[in-house]
């Protein structure tokens, strides 16, 4: 083995090694975007919840002043959480799809490192081959050198 296929394999060890850390990255993004998006339903679940509340509240015949006052704090609140957790989903949607792109860009920079092995290794076996091939016929021409004398 050569020096540059040696450096070449030393090299897709490392971006192997790479591979396995981004795609414990990209694992770690992916519950993380599900945790949120788990979050930002359940927000909107009590969003719609306290927005029904409020509607009814308003909605009686003799609506009760603190009552309604509270339920709109209590829907504001809740049209807060839904921001944050909405904002937070698509932080977690960009963050995954970043560690999925340099899962990607590692995957193929292993692949281009295993072609350049390949050929590299195919060039070896061709320098092989034509030494062997030269020897070959050396000594076919040797002997037959010693035959015509």
């Amino acid at each position: 083995m050569q020096a540059s296929e040696r450096t070449l394999h030393a090299l897709r060890a490392q971006v192997s090694f790479e591979l396995v850390e981004n795609a414990a990255a990209v694992a770690r993004a992916a519950k993380v975007l599900s945790t949120a998006s788990d979050r930002a339903n359940e927000s909107m679940r009590s969003s719609e919840a306290a927005a029904e509340a409020l509607r009814m509240v308003m909605g009686q015949a003799r609506p009760n002043p603190t009552h309604m006052t509270m339920m709109r704090r209590v829907y504001r609140a809740e049209l807060h959480a839904l921001h944050e957790a909405e904002n937070d989903l698509a932080a977690a949607e960009v963050d995954e799809q970043h560690k999925r792109d340099a899962l990607a860009e590692l995957r193929n920079r292993e692949r281009s490192l295993e072609r350049a092995i390949d050929v590299d290794r195919a060039k070896r076996t061709r320098r092989e081959q034509v030494v062997e091939m030269a020897i070959a016929d050396d000594s076919w021409l040797h002997q037959l050198w010693r035959e015509q004398q």
